[in-house]
């Protein structure tokens, strides 16, 4: 939306990846001190969720301040509950820690897979449409005869049918050589095209936030059932003992064994 390289695209995330950072570090101090969990993880839904919305309010007039800010928000909010939340399902079952782990992992990628699919189905199915619409639009003001004009729709939506064609410089580069070969005339309509692709994408990219927004909501609603199991590393040494030699030994058998 905002016209950055692939590169510059992943410098973007940077901000995301080192406030989740922060956020992890604070939300393990946080626990660390006052032992305990729900509040925290209630406290980093918000803050997904106001970033999921700030998120949702970019469109194809965006700066990069504007992402930069949404990133900033939205990492810390992921940050919470990065490592949270696996402490969580370890402290609650606490003789079953490997399948515990290992489920919540699986669980997880299930989710990133599906939500993943379903992001990327959402954004191919908007683009199209919004495309067409935008530049159906923007050819309507242009100085064309109809009939021209339908000849360039058709060669535009050939020619821009997969948005990833902006990410080649030298395809880039050919379609504008075509179109300055064709005078001010020509180079006005690969702009007008241009700007459809990034209102389709803006419309489909909008539509993905709006999905993530929907799921952060229901993650927090969700968070609020969680239940405050009293964390498991405040135990004694000897109380910790004590109970994995009951575990083995037969009941009265303690003294014996020990």
């Amino acid at each position: 939306m905002i016209g950055t390289s692939a590169t510059n695209s992943g410098l973007i995330l940077t901000p995301l990846m080192l406030t989740s950072i922060v956020g992890s570090v604070a939300s393990g101090q946080l626990v660390s001190r006052l032992g305990r969990y729900k509040w925290i993880a209630i406290t980093g839904m918000l803050v997904t969720v106001a970033g999921s919305w700030m998120l949702v309010r970019l469109n194809v007039n965006s700066t990069n301040n504007d992402v930069l800010l949404a990133m900033l928000v939205m990492g810390l909010g992921m940050g919470f509950g990065m490592a949270l939340y696996t402490l969580i399902v370890q402290n609650a079952l606490p003789r079953k820690i490997g399948q515990a782990t290992s489920t919540l992992v699986f669980f997880r990628s299930i989710g990133g897979t599906i939500g993943l699919a379903a992001m990327g189905s959402i954004l191919t199915a908007t683009y199209l449409p919004a495309f067409k619409s935008a530049l159906s639009e923007g050819l309507s003001k242009q100085p064309l005869p109809p009939a021209v004009k339908q000849s360039i729709q058709a060669q535009f939506l050939k020619i821009f049918s997969n948005p990833q064609i902006l990410l080649s410089p030298d395809a880039l580069a050919q379609m504008r050589a075509a179109a300055a070969a064709q005078g001010q005339q020509g180079l006005a309509l690969l702009n007008v095209a241009i700007e459809a692709v990034k209102t389709g994408l803006a419309q489909g990219v909008h539509n993905v936030f709006v999905l993530s927004l929907a799921l952060m909501i229901a993650g927090l609603i969700a968070v609020f059932f969680l239940k405050e199991v009293p964390l498991q590393g405040g135990r004694s040494l000897s109380a910790s003992t004590t109970e994995a030699v009951e575990d083995v030994a037969p009941e009265g058998n303690v003294a014996a064994m020990i």
